[in-house]
C-alpha cells in the first residue's frame, strides 16, 4: 500500500474490494480514508507464494514430455531426479537462473504483502476502536 499526498490531503489508496468485479486485485483510488467509505470491505492480503528452486523448474518444463506419459508418478519422478543428477552444471544454468528470478520476485512480493499487511491490520484496529 503506498500513499501518495495531493494538494486537498487525499491520499491514493490501494484497498482490496469485496463484491465488486476488482476482488483480488489491486484498485487505486482516490479517498479521504477508506474507513469513511461505508461500501468499502477490506480483504486480508494473500501471502505470495513460495519460489521454486531449480530442480521444480526442471521437473516442470520436463513433466509434459511425451515419453514419460502413460508412467506412475513415482517412476516419473525417480527418472527426472536420476536425470536431474546426471545434468553437467551448464545444462542445470538456465534453470537455476528461473529459480534466482523467482527467489527475487518472492522477495519483492513478500514487501508488498507484508506493507499491505501493515495497512490492513491498521485499518482493522481502527474499525475495532482501538486507535484514534
Amino acid at each position: 500500500v503506498r500513499f501518495l499526498g495531493n494538494a486537498e490531503g487525499k491520499r491514493n489508496v490501494r484497498v482490496f474490494l469485496r463484491g465488486s468485479p476488482f476482488v483480488g486485485q489491486r484498485l487505486s483510488a482516490m479517498l479521504s480514508h477508506p474507513l469513511k467509505e461505508p461500501d468499502l470491505e477490506l480483504i486480508k492480503p494473500v501471502k505470495p507464494r513460495f519460489p521454486l528452486n531449480a530442480y521444480m523448474f526442471f521437473s516442470v518444463s520436463r513433466r509434459n514430455d511425451p515419453t514419460l506419459a502413460g508412467r506412475k508418478l513415482a517412476d516419473v519422478n525417480a527418472l527426472l531426479g536420476g536425470e536431474w543428477l546426471n545434468m553437467s552444471d551448464a545444462a542445470k544454468k538456465p534453470f537455476r537462473d528461473m529459480a534466482a528470478r523467482d527467489k527475487l520476485r518472492h522477495v519483492e512480493e513478500m514487501a508488498e504483502y507484508e506493507e499491505q499487511l501493515r495497512y490492513y491490520e491498521s485499518c482493522m484496529e481502527c474499525r475495532a476502536g482501538n486507535v484514534a
